[in-house]
């Protein structure tokens, strides 16, 4: 019965979204900057070896601290 309930909801979500294009595409972006988030963070992690790229969540803030840990001496230079 479960596997019916979740067809049924699966369902009304495909068809709901199909109505409405603006919603179908703000939960495309979100998932593309979430993934976006992500992807910078792991990237910055492997450089900086976690450091405080985790508590980040400012997209702009994990690019520029990646930019710059590639040339840093140091994690605190990067962080800046």
């Amino acid at each position: 019965m479960d596997r019916d309930r979740e067809a049924r909801r699966q369902h009304i979500l495909k068809v709901l979204l199909e109505q409405d294009p603006k919603m179908r595409q703000q939960l495309i972006d979100k998932g593309r900057s979430e993934g976006r988030l992500t992807a910078t963070r792991a990237s910055l992690r492997r450089v900086l070896d976690g450091a405080r790229s985790d508590a980040c969540t400012d997209l702009a803030t994990l690019e520029r601290w990646l930019d710059r840990a590639v040339t840093a001496v140091s994690v605190s230079d990067a962080l800046q």
